[in-house]
């Protein structure tokens, strides 16, 4: 779970914003969040409306998909919510409109939260074979060694599960092979093996980033 959302510097003019204007800011989060895309479409005229930059509009939508992406995994209720922000010192009655709305969008909020976004397919297993030409009309004292991968995957994608706002648009991919065969040199697996190496090494900050600084 990620950690604690915070109020960013440049958001802190949302937190003793009236309710009506929170809620402009909150219509627009929780339709990044549904729909996945994200525009700047409208920043420039609320941030000249409320005399601040535009960046500081992103910030406090940023923040807010952070909280409500927070309280769906917490599995906060309206007080909860409601108590949650005004720690974060939200105005006492932005908080409670804010909470309120919170809890009308929770279940698709959460249904987005604990599904995995991506059809993929379960890898299974590998075979390999080595080749390795010793000698030819073209060269002398040299070896050429080649890779023969053959990756297999389980019949079942890894997940299923679609997320709902995309049924309307998006078709289930179709299946992916349970085997695919690739051919490679020496020099191209040791490349990918060391960029694995490096991968699994940061892979605990790496997500711990990711996580942190997600909508």
């Amino acid at each position: 779970m990620s950690s604690d959302p915070v109020v960013p510097r440049g958001a802190r003019f949302l937190l003793s914003s009236p309710p009506s204007v929170a809620l402009d800011f909150v219509d627009k989060a929780i339709d990044i969040i549904l729909t996945g895309k994200s525009t700047k479409r409208g920043y420039k005229r609320a941030a000249n409306a409320l005399q601040v930059t535009v960046e500081s509009v992103e910030e406090a939508i940023q923040m807010l998909c952070k909280i409500f992406f927070f309280g769906a995994q917490s599995n906060l209720s309206n007080v909860d919510m409601a108590e949650f922000l005004l720690k974060l010192e939200f105005d006492k009655a932005s908080a409670q409109c804010l909470a309120s709305h919170f809890s009308q969008k929770a279940k698709e909020i959460r249904d987005i939260v604990v599904s995995p976004l991506l059809y993929a397919p379960s890898f299974k297993n590998i075979e390999w074979r080595l080749d390795i030409q010793v000698a030819g009309r073209s060269f002398w004292n040299q070896m050429y060694p080649s890779f023969l991968l053959k990756l297999l995957f389980k019949p079942q994608h890894v997940n299923e599960i679609q997320r709902p706002i995309a049924s309307s648009s998006c078709e289930k991919p179709s299946r992916q092979p349970s085997e695919i065969y690739v051919e490679a040199n020496y020099s191209t697996l040791k490349a990918i093996c060391t960029d694995l190496e490096k991968a699994l090494a940061s892979r605990g900050d790496h997500s711990r980033w990711f996580i942190s600084n997600q909508p």
